[in-house]
Order: structure tokens, then sequence, then C-alpha cells
């Protein structure tokens, strides 16, 4: 399992609003947690587990 998948709202923290930081961190942490939640005891029930989780920010949302 490859669990590297969210969003960036782009703009700087600081004019960021409540309601958008609440919806990038639902999206980023969430997602990955649910995905885990619901993949990993199927995967063991296989017989294994491998996942990888990247916290590289992908590139569409970097402010360099």
């Amino acid at each position: 399992m490859v669990a590297n998948a969210g969003i960036g709202i782009l703009c700087k923290t600081v004019d960021m609003s409540l309601a958008d930081w609440r919806r990038q961190t639902a999206v980023n942490l969430d997602g990955v947690f649910l995905l885990m939640e619901y993949t990993v005891p199927a995967m063991r029930r296989a017989g294994g587990v491998r996942s990888s989780l990247s916290p590289r920010q992908p590139a569409s949302a970097r402010q360099d």
C-alpha cells in the first residue's frame, strides 16, 4: 500500500482560514488513517503488511 495522496491550500498559513486548515488536515491526515484502518486488517489476513507513508509535500503545493 502506498498512502501519499493529499491536498495543499495554496496560501500563506497566516492567510488561511480555519475551515481551509481543517479541510486540508482532514484530507491529508484522516485519509491516511482511514486507509490504514480499513486495509491493514485485510492485508494481515492475506499474510503480510507493507506500507509506505510519504511525508513529502507534492510539488503542486510548494511555494518556493
